[in-house]
């Protein structure tokens, strides 16, 4: 007779560990898809054009937009005189993407960067390009060099592949 009671409270017991279960189940798939969604990679302002490897591609020009058409700024200079903290902002403006392979980006001094192959900048996006060595990433460009290439009044001008100018900055 001891067992009748035992018995009886875990039938009592019983919705409420399987309501438990479910409620717990449903919250653990909640937070599992939460976070996946936040892990996934998030679209990147800079994306190689294509995956084609670098060794059997050929990198092409892709068609220039026209000189009236802004297409391009530069914002800003960072830390000028300062080759650990140089950084140039470019800005996309306008619709859709541009393809940077062949623009290059020159001092007054002669100092040059070339813009790689297969990086295209989306409309609406920011590039940092830093002075001092790095590891590229699609976010920002590193120009390799031991020394500052800004100074206070120069201009930085960004030209296209046929030589146009299409943006430039004058520092303060």
């Amino acid at each position: 007779m001891a067992h009748k009671p035992v018995q009886r409270s875990i039938a009592q017991l019983l919705p409420y560990v399987i309501v438990n279960i479910l409620v717990s189940a449903a919250t653990m798939l909640l937070v599992l898809l939460l976070w996946q969604s936040a892990a996934q990679p998030q679209a990147l302002p800079c994306v190689p054009q294509s995956t084609v490897p670098a060794e059997t591609a050929q990198p092409q020009v892709a068609a220039i937009p026209p000189l009236e058409q802004v297409v391009i700024t530069i914002p800003i200079v960072y830390g000028a005189g300062y080759v650990n903290n140089e950084q140039l902002v470019l800005e996309r403006v306008g619709e859709g993407n541009l393809e940077l392979y062949g623009w290059w980006l020159e001092d007054e001094d002669g100092n040059r960067y070339d813009f790689p192959p297969g990086l295209m900048l989306k409309s609406g996006a920011e590039l940092l390009l830093n002075t001092r060595a790095g590891d590229d990433t699609p976010l920002e460009l590193f120009w390799g060099r031991s020394e500052a290439v800004w100074t206070s009044g120069e201009t930085a001008r960004l030209y296209d592949p046929l030589g146009n100018l299409r943006a430039e900055y004058s520092l303060p």
